[in-house]
């Protein structure tokens, strides 16, 4: 964890729909100006899912870096109601389901993350862990 790890934010819960789309928070559009038809890559990292793109919310110190997401990348394009699809293969890694709260989170120059709702005190402990650096 770096010290900008401090900057986590928290956009807000969405629900998985039935394609396994969920829809992108306000706020999470606007302060990494995604938009319509925008291309990124979604891949995991422990029990998250993380959604980047180098050109607009990634720093040559990102997430990105590490194998464990690497090895599960895929590419996504937003849609026209700012939604998306995770992957089968990343639903499947994370036992994401129709019908399950996502919280979405954000980190400026280093990507959004997912996590499933029950999967909340592995968000705090990263939360946690990122203070003490």
């Amino acid at each position: 964890m770096n010290k900008n790890s401090q900057n986590l934010k928290i956009y807000g819960v969405t629900l998985v729909g039935i394609k396994g789309q969920i829809i992108l928070p306000a706020e999470c559009r606007k302060d990494f100006e995604i938009d319509v038809g925008d291309i990124f890559y979604i891949g995991t990292f422990k029990e998250m899912a993380f959604v980047m793109s180098n050109d607009k919310i990634c720093s040559e110190d990102s997430i990105w870096k590490f194998e464990e997401f690497i090895e599960n990348e895929e590419q996504i394009r937003v849609g026209t109601k700012f939604q998306f699809v995770i992957p089968k293969q990343i639903r499947e890694l994370l036992e994401i389901e129709t019908g399950n709260s996502i919280i979405v989170v954000g980190e400026s120059g280093h990507g959004l993350g997912f996590i499933k709702n029950d999967k909340i005190d592995f968000l705090l402990e990263y939360i946690k862990e990122s203070f003490k650096n």
